[in-house]
């Protein structure tokens, strides 16, 4: 369907026979229709909704409409709604009479119509409990990295409380002189070369 485009087919049958009409409007409901295509008709014969690029859609009606008489019905680019109105819908196109093509085709149509809101609302609710599961593993994540980190801060911590100080000060400044009397020694051997004696 074209874009906020709705479309209205009508089947009439006359004293020269059966003919049909394709006509499309905007809006919703769509102010007036404006006829794309027309002919004659035979019963269970596809109607095409022409397009830009070739036929868009090909719709076979069941049943004829008296003579005299015009059975219209329309389509429409499915439109997101509550899945309560979509169980409304059921429940008024079951109960909705039946008999003639008119009352035959509408209950149709309207179960049609609440099948597909229905599936679009699985696909819906499909696409929420993706997306929540990829935020809940997202979280989980970051949960077990917040764990892991507290956990090393309190090694961390547990370590740097049961530090004995005078030791460590002790080690510090035995390292610190051996690091000293190293660096004079260095210094001693630098000095020496085999051109001193050459």
């Amino acid at each position: 369907m074209a874009q906020g485009a709705s479309y209205q087919i009508s089947i009439s049958q006359g004293s020269s026979g059966m003919t049909y009409t394709v006509s499309s409007g905007t809006g919703n409901p769509p102010m007036s229709w404006n006829p794309i295509s027309s002919g004659s008709y035979v019963a269970g014969q596809s109607i095409e909704i022409p397009g830009p690029n070739g036929p868009m859609a090909q719709i076979t009606a069941q049943g004829t409409p008296g003579l005299g008489q015009t059975d219209t019905f329309t389509l429409q680019a499915a439109r997101p709604q509550s899945l309560f109105q979509t169980f409304q819908d059921i429940i008024t196109a079951l109960q909705a009479g039946a008999g003639s093509v008119t009352a035959n085709t509408q209950r149709a149509q309207g179960l049609s119509n609440a099948l597909a809101n229905l599936s679009a609302a699985q696909t819906q609710l499909l696409s929420t409990q993706a997306a929540i599961g990829s935020q809940l593993q997202a979280a989980q994540s970051v949960s077990t990295l917040n764990s892991n980190l507290s956990q090393q801060f309190q090694t961390t911590q547990s370590s740097l409380a049961d530090i004995n100080y005078p030791e460590v000060i002790t080690q510090f400044q035995e390292s610190s002189t051996a690091l000293q009397a190293a660096q004079k020694a260095f210094a001693q051997v630098q000095g020496l070369s085999l051109f001193q004696y050459i």
